[in-house]
């Protein structure tokens, strides 16, 4: 009897470390499934993407709404708008680890570079789904909107795909009223005139528009653009008599080499108000007509157009 109660006993305790190990193998199951979560891109398609994705491919042109957030990137196109092979200087630190694999406002994808950096995820833009069944042989494709523009709107678009709306929200509040306080600065400064913002290289000239540096600087920082001023998306070609009409009484130009030089032997443009009153500040295009799209570099713009024209 014992001997019977002695083996009972022993089977009962085989018993339980099997139904243990059991569910200990239940628990990494679900682990493993909650590994993944599923997304709704900008397509309206369901998407299943890891929940900490490691090894971002990014050539949606938001890799700095990426690095903000904290994510690591292993390939990138935000190259600099004027060498697609390199990024731009203002953010080549914290792209250091990330292979650049084209620019993002191309249409034209390196499927076999993208390849080669084993990516977990691959973040796209409209611009880029013909490339879109090609790169899920690869990793799970997420697809945003293109925003330039609106690129506010497609920041909380990424916060809400990795559940960090809180730290888009933050970021952008900080952003807001930084440009609003710095806008107050310059208008100190340089009085409350209208300010209108141009590119320009040795052949042409161009207005910003509502994108880029106009945004920044007559949306953002709330500088008013001339009566008349182009608000398109967008540059828009301009020549020296059109400026000359707005005639603005200030003047914010990026310029390539030699550009400033040409503008310079005009006498359009040495009669214009902004000239005249000494209200012209000029940057270099490299990198600032790039730097002026993207989240980082717009915030560090604010920065350096505080140094210039307020201090």
């Amino acid at each position: 009897m014992k001997k019977y109660l002695a083996f009972i006993s022993i089977l009962f305790i085989i018993s339980s470390v099997l139904i243990a190990c059991g569910n200990q193998k239940d628990t990494s199951n679900d682990k493993k499934k909650s590994a993944t979560v599923t997304v709704t891109d900008a397509r309206g398609e369901k998407v299943d993407i890891p929940a900490n994705p490691k090894r971002i491919a990014d050539i949606s042109g938001s890799s700095e709404e990426l690095i903000i957030l904290g994510h690591k990137l292993v390939a990138t196109a935000n190259s600099d708008s004027y060498d697609y092979t390199k990024p731009a200087p203002y953010i080549k630190d914290q792209l250091k680890d990330a292979k650049i694999v084209g620019y993002y406002m191309v249409d034209k994808v390196d499927v076999e570079a993208i390849l080669q950096t084993q990516p977990d995820l691959i973040i796209v833009s409209k611009r880029h789904l013909k490339s879109v069944d090609q790169l899920k042989k690869i990793a799970p494709v997420i697809v945003l909107d293109e925003g330039l523009t609106k690129w506010k709107q497609r920041f909380k678009q990424i916060g809400t795909i990795f559940g960090q709306e809180k730290e888009v929200n933050d970021w952008l509040a900080k952003y807001d009223a930084k440009a609003k306080e710095i806008g107050n600065d310059i208008k100190k400064k340089t009085g409350k005139g209208t300010v209108l913002t141009l590119l320009a290289d040795e052949k042409n000239t161009y207005t910003f528009g509502n994108e880029g540096l106009g945004q920044i600087v007559n949306d953002d920082m709330q500088l008013p653009r001339p009566e008349g001023a182009s608000k398109n998306t967008g540059t828009s070609q301009i020549n020296l008599e059109n400026i000359s009409k707005l005639n603005p009484d200030v003047l914010i130009v990026v310029s390539s080499k030699g550009a400033q030089a040409e503008l310079e032997k005009s006498s359009i443009w040495n009669g214009l108000k902004a000239v005249k009153n000494k209200n012209v500040y000029y940057f270099p295009n490299q990198p600032y007509f790039g730097q002026s799209f993207l989240p980082i570099g717009k915030d560090k713009l604010l920065d350096d157009l505080k140094d210039k024209m307020a201090k």
